[in-house]
């Protein structure tokens, strides 16, 4: 396998593929450094709900084809308010997914807790968009999400940047601990 057992992100890629919240890319491969796109979020959240049988597909994404892998995923999220697509009319499925995207995701499939609190403990705290701040706060006070360590000692979100495939699993088993409490 591609996971180094000493790699800082190895028993929460091994614990996603345990409970199977997370499977490779083929051949004994998890690809952890590849990154996570918008279809991949959702489909994981879906599976965790049990995935619902999808009868109807009403979605207003016009990159949505009905018949791909993520269809019914990406129609559960519609239809349960967890996302609502990078426009009026796209879902950007292919598209590389954020930190804060993320957070706003599992936030959203939470139900949207209250929070209180600021991001003033992060050197980038300010640079999250306005629309994730909430779902950012819940996840860095949930533990979802904790930042990068900066030479300062200071830590860093970067939540506008992409997500790899192990920085996912390591929010979304920090999600599932935290659902199974």
């Amino acid at each position: 396998m591609d996971v180094p057992a000493n790699a800082w992100y190895a028993s929460y890629v091994n614990k996603a593929a345990a409970l199977g919240l997370m499977s490779g890319v083929g051949e004994n491969r998890f690809d952890p450094t590849a990154t996570t796109n918008r279809a991949m979020v959702v489909q994981v959240l879906y599976s965790m709900s049990g995935s619902p049988d999808v009868t109807a597909f009403n979605h207003p994404f016009a990159d949505v084809s009905n018949n791909q892998w993520y269809a019914k995923a990406i129609q559960w999220a519609y239809t349960n308010k967890i996302t609502s697509g990078i426009s009026a009319t796209a879902f950007g499925v292919n598209n590389a997914v954020t930190r804060e995207q993320i957070a706003t995701f599992l936030y959203s499939y939470a139900g949207k807790p209250a929070v209180t609190g600021n991001l003033d403990a992060f050197k980038d705290g300010a640079k999250v968009s306005s629309w994730a701040k909430d779902a950012v706060i819940w996840a860095t006070q949930s533990g979802i999400l904790s930042g990068y360590p900066n030479a300062d000692g200071t830590r860093s979100l970067n939540p506008t940047g992409s997500a790899t495939r192990a920085e996912f699993a390591t929010m979304i088993v920090s999600f599932n601990d935290l659902l199974a409490k």
